[in-house]
C-alpha cells in the first residue's frame, strides 16, 4: 500500500505483485537449501471452483486467526495469553485438506507492506521535529506452518516494523524472511 501526506491508504497492484515475488523467492531459496523438504506451490489456477472458495474461506479464517495471533503473543503485554507461548492452539480447520494432495504440510505467508509517499516522510520529519509520532506505515511478515490433515498451526513466526522495510526490494525481502526462519 501506498500511504499519503493525508493518511490516505491506497492499494498498488504492481507493488503488490512485485513484493510477491520477492517474498516467494525469498521463501522458496530459504527452504530449497534445507535438505528434505519439498516445495510444491499452490496453483490457484488449477484449483477447481469449490477449492477456490475454498482457499478464499481459508484465506479469510487465517487473517482473523492471523490477528489474534499477533495481538495475543506479541500484543501489548495485558492482552498476552501466556500459554499461547507453549501451545499454539490455533487452527484453519481440516477443510485445508481439500486445497492440497500428497502434502503433509502447508506454509501460510502474509504479508502487508506500507510504502510512505515523499510528502508523508516530510512530514514524518517534520512531526518528529515538533515531538508528534505520526504513523509512517508498517511492514508485516507472518509464516505459518499449518498440518494439511487437520489445519492445525504447528509453527508460527511474525516480522512487524514500523515501514523500515520495502518488500519490493528484493534484498531486504530476504532479510526478513531469512530472520522469520531463523528467530
Amino acid at each position: 500500500y501506498q500511504i499519503t501526506a493525508g493518511g490516505v491508504v491506497e492499494k498498488m497492484d504492481e507493488w503488490s505483485a512485485m513484493a510477491r515475488r520477492n517474498v516467494m523467492t525469498a521463501v522458496n531459496g530459504e527452504l530449497s537449501a534445507k535438505p528434505m523438504i519439498l516445495i510444491k506451490p499452490l496453483e490457484e489456477s488449477l484449483l477447481t471452483q469449490d477449492q477456490k472458495s475454498n482457499l478464499e474461506q481459508t484465506k479469510a479464517l487465517f487473517e482473523a486467526v492471523n490477528f489474534s495471533i499477533i495481538f495475543h503473543t506479541y500484543g501489548p503485554p495485558v492482552h498476552r495469553f501466556q500459554d499461547k507461548y507453549q501451545n499454539l492452539g490455533y487452527s484453519l480447520g481440516a477443510e485445508v485438506q481439500e486445497l492440497v494432495q500428497d502434502t503433509d504440510t502447508l506454509l501460510v505467508v502474509s504479508c502487508s507492506d506500507q510504502i510512505s509517499t515523499a510528502g508523508r516522510k516530510a512530514l514524518f520529519v517534520a512531526a518528529t521535529l515538533l515531538g508528534a509520532v505520526p504513523n509512517y506505515g508498517a511492514t508485516i511478515v507472518c509464516l505459518a506452518l499449518v498440518d494439511a490433515a487437520t489445519g492445525e498451526i504447528l509453527w508460527y513466526n511474525y516480522h512487524g516494523s514500523r515501514g523500515d522495510q520495502d518488500l519490493r526490494d528484493p534484498i531486504k525481502t530476504t532479510a526478513v524472511v531469512k530472520k522469520l526462519f531463523y528467530d
